[in-house]
């Protein structure tokens, strides 16, 4: 992970601890690691958090493992799948209509952010905001 994909996660990982008003020790009891890893996983000073530890976070912060993976980066954009097919698979109880407006919504508003990146000057990267 990189600097700045390691600060991500770690900006990540004190959002979900502090929604659910667990203090560092909390989470660390929670999840059976030391606090001390909590601390430097949240300051960004992890790079590459174990899967067992990854396994552990998502357990106490009841979270989908595969969201902490993908922000600790052992799963990349590549390996995702395209947005309709994911859509069409997590909302499958949604009408198709409903999918496919929300698909639209996703695609439109990418489409503008790179828009606004392309008139400033900028290059668009898609994992910087």
């Amino acid at each position: 992970m990189t600097d700045e994909a390691a600060r991500c996660f770690g900006e990540y990982l004190r959002d979900l601890r502090t929604q659910r008003k667990l203090s560092v020790r909390g989470l660390a009891a929670r999840a059976g690691i030391d606090s001390g890893t909590v601390t430097r996983l949240e300051q960004g000073g992890i790079h590459a958090p174990s899967p067992g530890t990854l396994k552990q976070l998502a357990s106490a912060l009841d979270v989908p493992l595969a969201d902490l993976f993908t922000m600790a980066e052992y799963v990349t954009a590549d390996d995702l799948p395209d947005l309709t097919p994911y859509l069409h698979t997590k909302f499958s109880h949604l009408p198709v209509e409903t999918r496919a407006a929300m698909a639209q919504y996703c695609y439109e508003q990418t489409s503008l952010y790179e828009n606004r990146q392309s008139q400033k000057g900028g290059t668009y990267e898609p994992n910087r905001e």
